[in-house]
């Protein structure tokens, strides 16, 4: 199978995960990933910017932002 470049949906084309939610817990469980990154030279702007820590972000976030509606 040919990436799509997101890593997310590569994950559903792959049969791997079944959803989005559960392919972007799958993607986030991957902690070396993380780590890699900010071990690495990337600027705090960058690695803000970098679509894995976008995620982690986003996805922190959710369960506080669903307990207000």
């Amino acid at each position: 199978m040919q990436s799509s470049g997101d890593p997310v949906a590569d994950l559903i084309l792959s049969g791997e995960a079944v959803s989005v939610d559960q392919a972007e817990q799958l993607h986030l469980d991957r902690i070396d990933e993380i780590v890699r990154l900010v071990a690495s030279d990337l600027s705090d702007e960058e690695l803000r910017r970098h679509p894995l820590i976008v995620l982690l972000f986003a996805r922190g976030s959710r369960g506080f932002e669903d307990s207000l509606v």
